[in-house]
């Protein structure tokens, strides 16, 4: 029986998320549910976007619209009642380019709306009591041109609880009532926004302080508590784009990302070289997205860092990956883990792709003891569970021995203190890193943020990691 896999060549993504081992040596991958969504960016010239839309609406398999993107019209939701994309083939055969309406999907930007998620939860989370607080930038005594010069992050995951009292970004332009007052489709979006539940019918909503795993909320202690640290101000953007099981869709990822792309630009003055994060702890396993691409280039061409987790292993797709013997490494790896493997694009030069690497001497650290550095160790290994590639992922963040990071949680909740583990959480102490770098100097220049990071962080013992790390360099906590 020969190997199969679902592939869709001109539109460059996959369905690995159904798979039954055949033989040892053959996994037949089968396509379930199959796409009937796509997203599709439309041409910004009026005539061009009306042949698209004819073109989305004729053939064989008529779309319909299915959701807009409030802040965006031109990026857009269709479906259609059977799968659009898709050929059964071998995977060493160059797949044919099917598409609805006699294959013209191809003949403009349009992706399948895959699925994202982040894997290796741990179930052991369960309350997330308050950070050490900070000034809140809603002070009436904090002034507005201070504001604009602020790094922004933004914050694309499953919410953010209201206890977690971090610097919380403030839309200046908008104010509670009935009005779009800054006129970008949203009302209300004063604090941040929730695209997890845009469809037909709905914009979504201001009401992102949900967050039933608590991913988005331990990934913002973690940047809060880092920055705190470095002595840095900054102001969270929560976006939430995950669902109560952290899973999300790919549209209401890109959606956010454009929306976080024009509230970060707005805010910044004439005078302000600022440089501004997103923080994306989730991937898929599969290709490359064309909207994806196209929207973190989109966020490079506005000097926007994408700092991303490299992903950990899951199951599924890995039996459905034959591209080597060590799952977990992405440069043998058939399907890569994105938007983080988009480091290794030439045309990208914003994104850092983050993984998580252990000593095992480092024993489990004391609460809020403040470090500056931690000494070079000589046996620094890569963790078991999550992905490294010296092309795909750019570089480590050192936890304890059992690849774990302390929750910064404060020390009067002991009953609430745990550990993490997961390149979810490696992402956002480099997001606190790069914030850090690009704040001291106030600009964003790829090749000295690199630089910077890469000189303050510890070199890679010799025949360490030089393979698994394409920086071969390791960043560490400010705070253990």
């Amino acid at each position: 029986m020969r190997k199969i896999l679902i592939v869709f060549l001109g539109l460059l993504s996959v369905s690995l998320y159904n798979c039954t081992p055949t033989t040892t040596q053959e996994t037949e991958c089968i396509k379930e549910p199959g796409f009937k969504e796509t997203i599709v960016w439309l041409s910004e010239d009026s005539v061009t976007r009306e042949e698209e839309i004819r073109k989305l609406r004729t053939g064989k398999d008529s779309l319909f619209p299915i959701a807009t993107c409030p802040c965006m019209k031109n990026l857009q939701l269709w479906g259609a009642g059977s799968d659009i994309f898709g050929s059964p083939g071998n995977a060493d055969d160059p797949p044919p380019v099917i598409g609805a309406g006699n294959d013209i999907l191809p003949a403009f930007d349009a992706s399948p709306n895959v699925r994202i998620y982040t894997p290796q939860w741990p179930k052991r989370l369960e309350a997330l009591p308050e950070v050490t607080k900070v000034e809140k930038l809603s002070s009436p005594s904090y002034p507005k041109e201070k504001i604009l010069e602020l790094p922004i992050v933004g914050v694309l995951d499953g919410g953010l609880l209201p206890q977690v009292n971090a610097s919380r970004w403030t839309n200046l332009d908008e104010i509670t009532d009935v009005l779009d007052n800054d006129n970008n489709g949203l009302k209300n979006d004063l604090r941040g926004w929730d695209f997890s539940t845009v469809h037909a019918d709905s914009k979504g909503s201001p009401n992102y302080e949900t967050d039933p795993k608590l991913h988005g909320s331990a990934v913002t202690a973690f940047i809060a508590k880092e920055l705190e640290g470095a002595q840095v101000p900054y102001q969270i953007m929560p976006l939430k784009v995950l669902d109560k099981d952290l899973n999300g869709k790919l549209f209401d990822a890109a959606c956010a990302m454009e929306y976080a792309r024009q509230q970060m630009v707005k805010a910044r003055t004439a005078k302000s070289c600022r440089t501004d994060v997103v923080n994306l702890s989730w991937g898929y396993y599969g290709a490359p997205s064309i909207i994806l691409k196209k929207m973190i280039k989109r966020l490079e061409d506005y000097k926007i860092v994408v700092v991303a987790a490299a992903g950990n292993d899951e199951a599924k797709s890995d039996e459905c990956d034959s591209g080597s013997n060590d799952d977990r490494n992405l440069d043998a790896r058939i399907w890569k883990f994105y938007p983080a493997s988009f480091t290794a694009e030439r045309n990208l030069s914003n994104v850092f792709s983050v993984t998580t690497v252990s000593h095992p001497k480092n024993d489990r650290p004391r609460a809020n003891e403040k470090i500056m550095y931690w000494p070079a160790p000589t046996d620094i290994s890569a963790c078991g569970g999550q992905n490294y590639g010296k092309k795909y992922v750019d570089i480590g963040v050192l936890g304890d021995s059992l690849c774990h990071f302390f929750v910064p949680y404060p020390t009067n909740a002991p009953r609430y203190r745990c550990w993490l583990e997961g390149s979810s959480f490696a992402t956002p102490i480099m997001t606190a890193r790069v914030v850090q770098g690009t704040f001291t100097n106030n600009y964003y220049d790829k090749d000295y943020l690199y630089n910077w990071l890469f000189n303050t962080t510890l070199v890679s013992p010799p025949n360490v990691l030089p393979t698994k790390l394409k920086s071969k360099r390791i960043t560490y906590r400010i705070y253990r």
